[in-house]
């Protein structure tokens, strides 16, 4: 045996007899006084062999203290996998330890960031890709981010959009099936839980506890853009567009008498109950801007009327009949359209207002996801230095009041403990006077292009008319300021156009503040990879 091995060896002994001192101190008070002394004998044994240079000797004293070792220790059921069980726990405390001070990832939802930071994003596909058949779909879903999605109906019935529903970020929810009443199911169905949802639903299909609808969540941009079943042109199956016209028809009819001048205030109130959810549906949907301006203005106008009427609510008579007259005219224009089968007219917003059923396999829409981009949130950074104006800041949404609670946001951090806010499109006013730095700042000003692949910016504006009872503090015009406190902040996303952001709810206090967005780690081939600016 060479020198090497020896040592080798040497090593091994000792580290025997350092095992045998932490059982003999672990198990001291229930072994017998034989078993203590027969380890201590072992040990002396091991430790003079190390002492000299006789092979033969150092090997007996490895077996001998081996075996008083394992005569000794507890007996322990599979070992391997406690151990490895062991080391798991470690790493995910480690792990945990490491996202809770230092590094939380954070996944971008929505494109108010665009195009500094892309959310879920979404473009049309009729059949999948190669990479997108089973075998690839996961690996190519690793690399890129992106998923092959197919959504049509599974069962006849009405279909419906929950606008206001933000169960998944990102993404809007639509019901298809039959529920009670005129307007589709809402607040009830997101209280369920997980376990709950998998019972009406599993995997898809119907579950033992069916409430006769399929909920689906279709990208956000799908809707933005009217893409799929949203899109301007598509036309429903016949037997649909013939229930639109009947609709349509019975709803004029309503109409032409609340808007003559002897009706009497039941009669107007009957009728815009009645219209109320074709109103809101295509109220909403007009969000992209799909109709023209007068017919945009007239169902923004009657939507917020009827939403009063709804609500119990005290509305002038002349209003009303106002309201009557010029859905009377947008309403007669889509009936006698419908009726000649034109492609022109907003068509799924009316089956869906109208409570028109579409068959089963009805497509939503087809085409591939791609996964907002993943960024590290440096949790540790703003213990040592304040925030700086320009950072990309994610914080809580915590009594900010206009904000869902118990989520996170991320935006471009705009302005700081008490300063004077206001905005003069295109600039941002910091007590003032226009702000040009840092370059971040610089740069949604002067509406330059992150990268040749990436639109300009739109510089900074003013959201106009908004609700003043849910935004009290709104930047509606170039008058209007925000003042800072001492511990408070002011966020704006860089897509000003498609943001809400402090320009509506105001302020974030300090305390809600997470840290700055570091760098994007994925998906792998996203454009924006690395460091954030």
């Amino acid at each position: 045996m060479n020198y090497w091995q020896r040592r080798k060896q040497r090593k091994h002994l000792h580290a025997l007899v350092h095992h045998a001192r932490g059982l003999r101190h672990m198990r001291e008070d229930v072994l017998s006084a034989a078993d203590l002394a027969g380890l201590d004998v072992a040990m002396q044994a091991a430790l003079a062999a190390c002492g000299g240079c006789d092979e033969q000797a150092m090997s007996d004293a490895e077996k001998t203290l081996g075996e008083r070792i394992d005569a000794l220790t507890p007996p322990c059921s599979m070992p391997g996998w406690r151990e490895n069980f062991e080391v798991l726990v470690v790493a995910l405390g480690v792990a945990m330890a490491f996202r809770a001070y230092f590094y939380q990832p954070f996944q971008i939802p929505t494109g108010s960031m665009q195009p500094t930071l892309y959310g879920i994003s979404s473009h049309e596909q009729t059949a999948p890709r190669t990479f997108d058949a089973p075998v690839l779909k996961v690996a190519n879903w690793l690399v890129t981010g992106e998923w092959f999605s197919h959504a049509e109906t599974r069962r006849a019935g009405k279909i419906a959009v929950l606008w206001n529903d933000d169960r998944v970020p990102g993404y809007t929810t639509v019901v298809c099936g039959r529920w009670p009443g005129e307007l589709p199911p809402g607040e009830f169905y997101r209280k369920d839980s997980v376990v709950t949802r998998s019972l009406y639903a599993p995997f898809g299909h119907r579950g033992v506890l069916d409430r006769g609808y399929d909920i689906y969540f279709l990208p956000n941009d799908v809707t933005a853009r009217h893409a799929g079943i949203f899109r301007p042109g598509f036309l429903p199956p016949a037997a649909a567009q013939a229930q639109v016209v009947e609709t349509l028809r019975k709803d004029t009819l309503w109409l032409k008498s609340a808007a003559a001048d002897n009706a009497d205030a039941e009669t107007r109130t009957f009728a815009l109950k009645n219209v109320y959810p074709l109103v809101f549906t295509v109220a909403n949907w007009t969000r992209g801007g799909q109709l023209d301006e007068t017919s945009l203005q007239t169902l923004i106008y009657a939507y917020q009327v009827c939403e009063a009427v709804r609500r119990g609510r005290t509305v002038d008579p002349t209003q009303e009949q106002r309201v009557c007259s010029a859905l009377l005219t947008v309403f007669g224009d889509w009936a006698n359209a419908a009726a000649a089968g034109s492609p022109s007219i907003p068509w799924f917003p009316l089956v869906s207002g109208c409570g028109v059923e579409c068959p089963s396999g009805q497509l939503l829409w087809s085409g591939v996801v791609t996964e907002g981009d993943f960024v590290f949130v440096n949790r540790w950074a703003w213990n040592f230095r304040l925030p700086r104006r320009g950072e990309v800041m994610v914080f809580s949404t915590k009594d900010i009041r206009g904000l869902p609670q118990g989520t996170h946001y991320i935006k471009r951090m705009c302005g700081l403990p008490n300063e004077t806010l206001s905005i003069h499109p295109p600039e941002l006013w910091i007590d003032g006077k226009a702000v040009y730095e840092p370059h971040a700042i610089a740069r949604e000003v002067r509406r330059e292009k992150l990268a040749p692949w990436a639109p300009p910016y739109a510089g900074y504006r003013v959201v106009g008319e908004v609700d003043a009872a849910q935004y009290p503090r709104a930047l509606r015009t170039p008058d209007d300021s925000i003042q800072l406190a001492s511990d408070e902040y002011f966020a704006m996303g860089d897509n000003t156009q498609n943001s809400l952001d402090g320009r509506y709810w105001g302020p974030v206090p300090r305390r809600n503040l997470l840290g700055p967005a570091a760098v994007v780690y994925w998906p792998f081939t996203s454009k924006r990879w690395g460091r954030i600016e």
